[in-house]
C-alpha cells in the first residue's frame, strides 16, 4: 500500500485509501492504462488538497536495512510521477509496480521478444560501428540483470542460439545429448542465422575454448565486406572482475564489462554457478589486436554442467530437480512421458491472453501446465503472474520457496502437486 509524507522526509505518513492506491498504480505504474490518468489525476489531486501540495508518495516494497527508508516518488503536475532514489532513498524493489517507468517496461518487454529474420543486429556501440569498439565507453565492472531489466544483446543472441537448438527442452525419456553434441546443436543453429549479409554466424562463432585464438585471429585479418567482430560461448566457474574462468580451470580477460543474469537481483548475492557464457570478441579500440571486450553469463539449470539449458539460479535449480523426479515417477509408474521446456521467450497458447514467460512448461500432447518458481529474494511482479494466469488457466503451478517451512518440504509439496496435476489431466490414459 502506498502512503503520503510531508515532502522531504517522513513525517506524518499516513496510508492512502485503497481505491486512491489502486488509481495511482494503474495510471502511473510500469503498465499504466492511459484509461486510468483521469482517476490517477483525480487521486493525487485528492491528496495535495489535503497535504496542501506539499507532499510525496512512500512505497512499502522494501525498507532499507541501515535507514530504514523506503522508496519515494513525486507527483508532478497530477500527470506522472517521478522516483526520487537521490542520497540515503533507496530504489524500488524490482517486483514493484513503480520499479520501472512504462516506457522503460515497454523497452525491456520489446527486449524480450523473439526478434524477426535471420539477421542479427550489429553488436558494436553506434559511435563505433565503422571502426571499434572504445574501451572507455564500456564500463568494467560486473553488472546483474534480470527478467526486470532490458535484455543485453549477448544475452538475446545466446537465447535464440539455445530455442533453435533445442538445448531449452526435453523429453523426461530421453536423457540429454552430451554437452559436446549440445554445442554442436548450436553451431548448426548458428548456421541459420547471419552475423552480416550472405554470411552465416556459424563461421564467426567458436564454442571449445582451444578454438578461441582460432577467431581473434580470423578477426584480425577479416577484409573487404567481413565482419570485424565473432562471439565465443562455453561453461564457466565464475566471473571475477574482467576474468571469465572457464570449465577447466582457465581463463579468458574480458576488456570490458561482463553481465551475469540474477533471478533475485534484489537479494545480496546472486551468485549461481555454473554459467554459459557468449563473449563478444573484436577490436577494443582502433589499431588494437581483437579481445573479448563483452561477456554476459546465464546460470545453467543443472549444478553438474552436463546440460547446456539455462535457467535462473539455485531456486530454478531446485524446482527443476523436483520436475524431473516427478515426471520420472509418472513414466515409470503410469507409463506417461512429458516434454519439458525452459522457454526463453513468451509464449502466448491463447491468442485471447497476453504473452507470458513462466519458469517451466511441462506438455503432453495440446495439454501444457506453467511453472512459476518463486525465490527467496522477491515476487514476480503482478502483471507477470496475471499475464501467466490468463494464458495458462488452471495449468499454472507455484514452488513457492518464500512460504514457510523447509526447503525439503516445499519441494515435497510442489513435487506432490505436479504429480496431481498431470495425472489428474492424463486421466484415462494410463497404460499400465
Amino acid at each position: 500500500m502506498l502512503s503520503i509524507a510531508d515532502l522531504g522526509g517522513i513525517a506524518n505518513r499516513r496510508d492512502v485509501t485503497p481505491s486512491q492506491d489502486a488509481a495511482i498504480r494503474r495510471a502511473f505504474g510500469r503498465c499504466g492504462d492511459p484509461h486510468w490518468r483521469g482517476r490517477g489525476a483525480a487521486a493525487l489531486s485528492e491528496l495535495a488538497r489535503e497535504r496542501g501540495g506539499r507532499y510525496w508518495l512512500v512505497c512499502d516494497c522494501r525498507q532499507d536495512a541501515v535507514s530504514g527508508l523506503s522508496p519515494v516518488m513525486i507527483p508532478v503536475e497530477f500527470s506522472h510521477i517521478r522516483r526520487h532514489d537521490a542520497h540515503a532513498w533507496p530504489p524500488h524493489a524490482t517486483s514493484c509496480d513503480f520499479f520501472l517507468y512504462r516506457e522503460e517496461q515497454d523497452e525491456v518487454a520489446a527486449s524480450y521478444q523473439l526478434p524477426d529474420g535471420i539477421r542479427l543486429p550489429d553488436p558494436r556501440l553506434p559511435a563505433d560501428r565503422a571502426g571499434a569498439i572504445a574501451d572507455q565507453q564500456i564500463r568494467p565492472e560486473l553488472r546483474r540483470v534480470s527478467l526486470q531489466h532490458r535484455r543485453p544483446l549477448l544475452a538475446q543472441i545466446m537465447a535464440r542460439l539455445l530455442t533453435m537448438s533445442g538445448v531449452q527442452s526435453f523429453s523426461v525419456g530421453n536423457p540429454p545429448l552430451p554437452v559436446v553434441e549440445q554445442f554442436a546443436a548450436i553451431r548448426a543453429a548458428a548456421r541459420q542465422l547471419e552475423i552480416s549479409a550472405g554470411e552465416p554466424l556459424e563461421a564467426w562463432l567458436r564454442t571449445a575454448p582451444v578454438r578461441y585464438n582460432e577467431l581473434l585471429a580470423k578477426i584480425a585479418i577479416a577484409t573487404g565486406d567481413q565482419p570485424r567482430y565473432g562471439y565465443i560461448m562455453g561453461i564457466a566457474d565464475d566471473a571475477v572482475g574482467r576474468d571469465v574462468y572457464i570449465h577447466g580451470g582457465e581463463h579468458v580477460r574480458i576488456t570490458g564489462h561482463v553481465a551475469r543474469f540474477d533471478a533475485q537481483p534484489d537479494a545480496e548475492s546472486g551468485a549461481s554457478p555454473p554459467y554459459l557464457f557468449i563473449a563478444l570478441a573484436a577490436r577494443a579500440v582502433p589499431g588494437a589486436d581483437p579481445s573479448l571486450v563483452r561477456a554476459y553469463l546465464h546460470p545453467l539449470v543443472s549444478s553438474r554442467k552436463n546440460n547446456l539449458m539455462i535457467g535462473g539460479g539455485e531456486t530454478d535449480r531446485l524446482a527443476f530437480g523436483q520436475i524431473f523426479s516427478a515426471l520420472r515417477w509418472v513414466k515409470d509408474k503410469r507409463g506417461l512421458e512429458h516434454h519439458v521446456t525452459k522457454p526463453l521467450f513468451p509464449l502466448r497458447p491463447r491468442v485471447d491472453a497476453p504473452p507470458a514467460l513462466p519458469d517451466f512448461v511441462v506438455s503432453r500432447g495440446h495439454r501444457q501446465w506453467a511453472i512459476l518458481v518463486t525465490g527467496s529474494g522477491g515476487q514476480r511482479p503482478q502483471h507477470e503472474r496475471k499475464a501467466m494466469e490468463a494464458a495458462f488457466p488452471g495449468h499454472l503451478l507455484e514452488c513457492d520457496f518464500t512460504l514457510g517451512g523447509q526447503v525439503d518440504e516445499i519441494k515435497k509439496r510442489f513435487r506432490k502437486a505436479l504429480i496431481a496435476a498431470v495425472l489428474n489431466e492424463n486421466r484415462g490414459e494410463n497404460t499400465r
